[in-house]
């Protein structure tokens, strides 16, 4: 089975370098032009720029497309805040992944969520558009596509919208004006929440920084608070950790043995309950007195208003984990070589631990050359100092 996964993951690789050869000149074009635009003070002659985005009294009715995991709806949340301000009084449609609906229902950032799951290569037949039947024969004024990446783009482009907004790529082409020059493609790449907020920008004419990524109140439902119960029986307050210790890819997985050593260590330091959280497909993670696992028991929203309650996260790069952050719990986050922090860690009070390693950021499912030195060379001896230094003022000593 891992033969397959590692032969599906080069052909995939293989695929994406063959189409960044093809695409070269222009992207190149692209970082040129950020330059031949910038205004020159000393020019002998006047210059304005005009907005294109459409008035704001014309958009009545607005779609946004994020079928995404969860990570990435949380990522959006800011870019959907400066939406929901900017056109207060549209009726904003968002299309969603089943698995990141939750997050968007307790955000309470849009009016109507619609369900969707990309349908892959099937998308490309145009009598199986599931998009479009999910949406039903609706006309939008405006669609946006909140992804920087093109994997469902020719699915969004099947949206009936009298306009279409989406980032400025050579792998996204339609007859739009309303393409956002996002830092995907310029030499130092930002953040993702800083990405979604700079595709949104083309139409609210703001520029984006770090003091436009602020995260909604979370809306916590009754069947949400019932975790406490579910988790402790009880709802006594006491101080506990949460952890997420899985992942789908073993570019971003460490082994249970890994999480055991590691406890031994942190252990030593604080005197906590740790809760280890997860899909009921997650396996159990070694006994131990003072570890709950709650892997499957959990809806997530139910493990939302956990995280919300905890005294910190520590886990893989994760849903949970950007998750965790965006509710200000202190976040450790064991990074591996699959992604570049500048574009992925966790936002708020966090530390990501990552080895620096040459073959890093890969975003590979799976390691064929290197034995996963990313992961090997993070030894819980190594980042247990760590991560007690960044929690000793916020868990009771032991």
């Amino acid at each position: 089975m891992r033969a397959l996964t590692v032969l599906a993951d080069s052909v995939h690789q293989t695929l994406k370098r063959a189409q960044r050869r093809w695409l070269s000149a222009d992207f190149e074009e692209m970082r040129l032009r950020e330059h031949w635009l910038e205004p020159d003070p000393g020019a002998p002659f006047g210059e304005r720029t005009f907005s294109v985005a459409p008035p704001v009294e014309a958009i009545e009715t607005v779609v946004v497309f994020k079928a995404d995991e969860i990570g990435d709806a949380v990522y959006a949340l800011p870019a959907l805040r400066q939406l929901r301000e900017h056109y207060a009084k549209a009726h904003i449609t968002l299309v969603s992944s089943p698995i990141a609906r939750p997050v968007y229902e307790r955000a309470g950032l849009v009016d109507e969520i619609v369900t969707y799951k990309p349908n892959g290569w099937r998308a490309h037949v145009p009598f199986r558009h599931g998009l479009r039947r999910a949406l039903g024969k609706r006309t939008f004024d405006l669609a946006v596509y909140l992804r920087t990446y093109r994997a469902t783009f020719r699915e969004f482009r099947g949206i009936d919208a009298g306009a279409l907004l989406h980032p400025l790529d050579p792998r996204m082409r339609s007859s739009s004006v309303l393409r956002a020059p996002v830092s995907l493609w310029v030499d130092r790449r930002a953040h993702m929440a800083i990405q979604l907020l700079e595709v949104v920008g083309c139409v609210t004419g703001r520029r984006a920084d770090w003091s436009d990524v602020v995260f909604p109140q979370f809306a916590w439902t009754e069947e949400d608070r019932a975790a406490l119960r579910e988790v402790f029986g009880s709802e006594d307050g006491r101080s506990y950790v949460v952890l997420h210790p899985f992942a789908k890819d073993e570019t971003r997985r460490y082994p249970a043995d890994y999480w055991q050593a590691l406890l031994d260590l942190l252990d030593a330091e604080f005197d906590v309950t740790w809760v280890s959280v997860g899909g009921s497909e997650d396996g159990a993670l070694p006994q131990r007195q003072n570890l709950v696992q709650a892997q499957g028991r959990l809806s997530l929203g139910q493990t939302g208003y956990l995280l919300s309650r905890a005294s910190a996260f520590i886990g893989n790069l994760s849903g949970p984990a950007h998750w965790s952050a965006a509710l200000g719990v202190p976040t450790v986050t064991l990074m591996s070589g699959h992604s570049l922090p500048n574009e992925w860690a966790p936002l708020g009070t966090t530390l990501a631990l990552r080895a620096d390693v040459p073959c890093a950021p890969c975003h590979r499912r799976t390691c064929p050359v290197y034995g996963l030195a990313c992961l090997t060379s993070l030894t819980p001896e190594r980042v247990a100092p760590e991560i007690s230094a960044f929690l000793q003022s916020r868990l009771p000593a032991r």
